[in-house]
């Protein structure tokens, strides 16, 4: 019993979490996308808010020595770095967004939802007055990632590089 209500605590925690410290309020931006991996041991965003890309990410320095079923980080041990996008680079997100078709994929292409151990990976998108989330799992047999997550991802990943704010 123990058990169980700590994963439901871990995975209230993970669905509480906000990428970049409370500031992001809901419907306070018209253009975003995140994308989200985190666990016990582990915590990575990039996101874009309208001009702005923030990273968001744990830097175990030891504190984690053995896995748990919930997070050995606390919002305070969470960096923070941002950059501005210029108008072409969130141009260029847009038309990604638009040309991977991503608002209309699939939201659960691995059936996650109501697995009971699996890290996921999600990618959010707020556009055009809408948002649109998809959330592939990392366990043995989940497949592939669908194009347009990886593609989002890896522009997210390459962004955050070029904006030096690390991987």
């Amino acid at each position: 019993m123990m058990a169980r209500f700590v994963s439901l605590v871990f995975l209230a925690a993970l669905a509480c979490t906000s990428p970049t410290k409370n500031t992001d309020k809901p419907g306070s931006f018209s253009f975003g996308v995140q994308y989200l991996y985190t666990g016990e041991t582990f915590y990575e965003s990039v996101s874009i808010r309208d001009n702005t890309m923030t990273r968001t990410y744990f830097n175990d320095t030891g504190k984690c020595k053995q896995a748990l079923r919930s997070p050995c980080w606390t919002q305070e041990d969470l960096m923070t770095t941002s950059a501005e996008l210029s108008g072409d680079e969130v141009q260029g997100f847009k038309k990604l967004v638009e040309e991977t078709n991503f608002m209309a994929s699939d939201p659960d292409p691995d059936a996650v939802v109501g697995k009971q151990r699996f890290y996921s990976y999600k990618i959010t998108v707020t556009y055009k007055g809408a948002t649109h989330q998809v959330i592939t799992g990392s366990f043995p047999g989940s497949a592939s990632a669908p194009t347009a997550v990886r593609a989002i991802y890896r522009r997210l990943i390459d962004a955050s590089k070029q904006k030096g704010l690390g991987s």
